[in-house]
């Protein structure tokens, strides 16, 4: 028998992930912290090179150097409510769409290199862009006209559709180049109803949401963007009212972005390195039986019972230098 895991549950257990750490005031909540340590040096990789060098390997990190995070830890800081958000693959109208070019390696079907601006409508190949306005839409209608390419190469015109093109083994159509960035949230030329916004070079683009300043500051990189949805739409917004509401599982969103800052108010060592992070869900203080809810712990390896709570996520990195007028801006990116 026949059986898929869908996108949706995918992006439900995104969901609830995300959520089982918005903090109530409730006895039940859960709190994550992101921890890091490790001022010792990383021992030499397996070609003899040393952390300083440029082709030096990093460790992978195992379950079993879960305690060894403990021995290490230097301090902790705890993730707020606003500091996690579902995100997706930043994709600028004006780079042009890599997921057109991927192909489909388990289909058979070869990806290709061309450059340009090309998106997709074709249903689970859906391009989602943001705009110059930091709109976010959705590709679902592209032109008629494009190229054919048979594993990689393309076929001199002979497929003259994308019915016929898909219809060969190993075929991946790419539509006509697009040339009009979409813009506004809806096609109305009343702006009343919420409508599909055809551009002039005969692509179709639906509104889904907009990202506004808060969200751009603190949760938009040059590889992801958030996504608005649910409880996060303003009422009387262009998403509310024009756009969808329902973003997350439209869009497909199966990543979150947690985002922390490590600021000299929080009292951490200063002039000194550490070289691991990790994710600690519902540590305990110092003796063991309690959580911690502070915003910070300093000195997490003397107020925190080793060895408590869940570490969720470990991560070896190169060696990062606090200095006194210094702030690291460490973003993680968790895929379900």
């Amino acid at each position: 028998m026949g059986a898929i895991v869908t996108s949706k549950f995918r992006t439900q257990n995104l969901m609830v992930f995300i959520d089982q750490f918005k903090t109530t005031g409730s006895v039940d909540d859960n709190f994550l912290y992101l921890g890091f340590g490790r001022s010792d040096v990383w021992p030499d990789d397996a070609q003899g090179n040393d952390e300083s060098s440029g082709n030096f390997t990093l460790p992978d990190p195992l379950d079993e150097d879960e305690h060894q995070y403990w021995v290490d830890i230097v301090g902790t800081k705890r993730i707020q409510n606003d500091d996690i958000s579902p995100v997706l693959p930043r994709l600028d109208w004006d780079t042009g769409d890599t997921l057109a070019f991927d192909g489909d390696a388990t289909a058979g079907i070869t990806g290709i290199a061309e450059p340009g601006r090309s998106f997709v409508s074709k249903i689970g190949y859906h391009s989602t862009v943001m705009n110059s306005e930091y709109r976010v839409y959705i590709c679902t209608g592209e032109p008629a006209t494009g190229k054919c390419y048979i594993g990689g190469v393309y076929d001199g015109g002979v497929a003259v559709s994308r019915t016929t093109c898909e219809d060969t083994v190993g075929g991946l159509w790419l539509p006509t180049g697009a040339s009009e960035e979409p813009s506004g949230f809806t096609g109305d030329s009343n702006g009343l109803l919420a409508q599909p916004i055809l551009t002039s070079d005969n692509y179709v683009w639906t509104f889904i949401y907009k990202l506004e300043l808060n969200d751009i500051i603190n949760s938009t990189t040059n590889d992801w963007m958030p996504v608005i949805s649910g409880d996060g739409v303003l009422a009387g917004s262009e998403q509310a009212d024009f756009g969808d509401i329902d973003a997350i599982f439209t869009a497909k969103t199966h990543h979150g972005l947690i985002h922390v800052r490590l600021e000299t108010s929080d009292g951490f060592p200063e002039n000194d390195d550490f070289r691991q992070i990790g994710l600690l869900r519902n540590p305990e203080l110092a003796g063991g039986g309690t959580k911690a809810q502070a915003a910070v712990y300093a000195d997490a390896d003397v107020s925190l019972q080793q060895d408590s709570g869940q570490l969720i996520y470990l991560e070896n990195r190169r060696a990062i230098t606090r200095a006194s007028d210094q702030i690291e801006d460490l973003k993680l990116v968790v895929e379900f």
